[in-house]
């Protein structure tokens, strides 16, 4: 090969190689090591339920329901309703809830969730804030778990003061765009957020399903990047927090189910990150110049490493494109077996987390998942795209809603892990969640109480 191609060969291996070492070392000693089990909390806190909503007359009934339904006690709890320049019912239909306090934002910038949550939780904070200890944070399409702030309590009691929930896809099987979407949060939580927990690591928060105590929102929210919920995590990361991740407390989002909302998506998200790093580079490499303490260091560095992805696909893209063409030409039989075995690798990663860690049917997914693949690479477009034109400001996305899994008796209770729902209940239920089932952990109380069994006919519990 000549030479100018082998600089380049050695400058794309100097830009990815020490990001993708770091984080495959993190998911493998991750994911290998013992999940820290936090014990039922005997106190309660108080709890203001958030939730954004821009013209969601058709979805927030049911979000409502879930939180309605919640085994935690509903004393403890206050919804607040930010209707932000709502032009529907939205309003109205929240206000018919028990509990809920529904806030009307008809003035202002809209240029993202991050100007709503500012306002919000500003006046929240002046009117209710004796009455709050922890803030609990949701979208309007959203359906949470019964059990989900029985999870974020217990944590949260433990010493966390910033928790995310699991977030997963609802009503996955609806388009080939939903399931890649599905299959993308799946991959997130057991690739990037669940690792991180295990090792003491600090998580990104993904936008809902999230937990903060009122003391770290003493200050208020203060975002300006179009991605509010990675922006804030990285704040408080370099504040010395963590953001914890909870496994347990599952929360289904409805996904997009076109492809240029796709795109719209991943764009924006791409945009978020280098918005982030190039506001806070010179904050990360301040704090790991004047930092001693190990968990600290640790913790920006991985934060770092996370947002470096963005700019080392960039890279990665063009370089590939001059490499690819080059390496077959020369070596057509070498970078052949080489693309092989890295799809064949990404395919049974994927097929192992579905069906050994969520426990799914492999067969609703097998489409989207041999088609992955593309998924990446059109994320990889998009990190493109965000660097030469981004997002300015955030677009809704329209939202049909999701049933809830209180709805279904095809949804094993919180806890079991029951038989797979039948194909023809799959649209009718968020997800054909069978739980996350390891041993000794700490919601053996509700599956004790709910006399699940196993196939040995003993109690079911987590580690």
């Amino acid at each position: 090969m000549p030479r100018i191609e082998g600089i380049i060969a050695l400058l794309i291996q100097i830009l990815t190689v020490i990001p993708s070492i770091w984080l495959a070392f993190v998911v493998i000693w991750g994911l290998s090591r013992r999940k820290k089990t936090y014990p039922h909390a005997d106190r309660q806190d108080r709890f203001a339920v958030v939730i954004c909503a821009r013209n969601e007359e058709a979805v927030i009934d049911k979000l409502l329901t879930s939180l309605s339904q919640q085994k935690y006690p509903q004393d403890k709890l206050r919804i607040f309703v930010l209707a932000d320049h709502c032009t529907d019912r939205t309003a109205q239909t929240a206000s018919g809830f028990d509990r809920v306090i529904v806030m009307e934002r008809n003035e202002g910038p809209t240029r993202g969730k991050g100007d709503v949550l500012a306002w919000g939780i500003r006046r929240i904070m002046k009117e209710y804030g004796d009455d709050i200890d922890s803030f609990a944070f949701f979208d309007a399409d959203n359906i949470v778990r019964e059990d989900y702030l029985i999870h974020i309590n217990d944590m949260l009691q433990s010493g966390e003061e910033i928790v995310q929930g699991n977030r997963l896809g609802g009503g996955p099987y609806k388009t080939f765009v939903t399931k890649w979407f599905a299959i993308y949060w799946m991959l997130y939580s057991f690739l990037f957020s669940y690792p991180r927990q295990k090792m003491g690591l600090s998580a990104f928060l993904t936008g809902t399903g999230f937990a903060v105590k009122k003391e770290v929102l003493s200050a208020g929210w203060r975002t300006s990047s179009i991605t509010e919920d990675v922006e804030f995590s990285v704040q408080q990361c370099l504040a010395g927090r963590r953001v914890a991740f909870c496994l347990d407390a599952v929360c289904f989002d409805e996904q997009p189910s076109e492809v240029r909302v796709l795109f719209r998506q991943l764009i924006r998200w791409c945009t978020g990150s280098y918005q982030i790093l190039r506001r806070y580079i010179g904050a990360w490499m301040h704090a790991l110049k004047i930092s001693s303490e190990d968990p600290y260091r640790r913790r920006t560095t991985d934060n770092l490493m996370l947002l470096l992805l963005g700019p080392v696909n960039f890279v990665a893209f063009f370089a590939n494109l001059v490499m690819i063409p080059l390496t077959l030409w020369y070596f057509p039989g070498l970078a052949l077996l080489g693309l092989a075995l890295i799809l064949a690798g990404t395919e049974v990663v994927l097929f192992c987390m579905i069906r050994f860690f969520y426990h799914q049917e492999l067969r609703p997914f097998m489409p989207a998942l041999l088609f992955m693949p593309v998924f990446f690479f059109f994320y990889s477009i998009c990190s493109v795209i965000a660097l030469v034109h981004p997002v300015r400001s955030w677009k809704r996305i329209d939202h049909e809603g999701i049933a809830a899994p209180q709805e279904s008796k095809a949804l094993p209770p919180a806890g079991s892990r029951k038989a797979i729902a039948s194909r023809e209940d799959k649209e009718e239920v968020p997800y054909k969640m069978t739980e996350f089932l390891v041993r000794e952990g700490e919601n053996d109380r509700l599956n004790r109480a709910a006399g699940v069994k196993d196939a040995e006919g003993s109690d079911y519990v987590r580690s």
